[in-house]
């Protein structure tokens, strides 16, 4: 057996994850129409619970790339306006090669992930 699904059987489930998703958000909008509110109200509660346990690993995700990033971002921002450029010299190239297995498929397409060489 392959170490990676092959890349037909993962394009046919993100096509059956995206069938699903449009024909709930047609169940959902019909709910909406006859109960108002409520409907969607009770949708954001059933979500919030099916991610719930998966909310501490998003959390330690987040924390490591999105965080770390903005914090950085911020701390470039905060050098320019006091008119420190010292972080400019900081800038490299970098060589990658992509991460084995197949890419990805995400919410806006394919995905192909990166490691930095040496």
């Amino acid at each position: 057996m392959p170490a990676f699904p092959s890349a037909v059987r993962v394009a046919g489930f993100a096509r059956d994850r995206r069938d699903l998703a449009v024909t709930g958000f047609q169940q959902l909008l019909e709910e909406v129409d006859e109960r108002g509110g409520q409907a969607l109200a009770d949708f954001h509660r059933l979500a919030a619970a099916l991610v719930r346990p998966r909310a501490a690993s998003w959390a330690e995700l987040w924390s490591g790339t999105v965080e770390a990033e903005t914090e950085r971002t911020r701390r470039q921002l905060a050098a320019i306006a006091d008119g420190d450029p010292a972080h400019l010299g900081q800038a490299a190239v970098v060589r990658t090669t992509p991460r084995p297995g197949p890419r990805a498929f995400g919410m806006c397409g394919r995905l192909r992930t990166w490691t930095p060489l040496g």
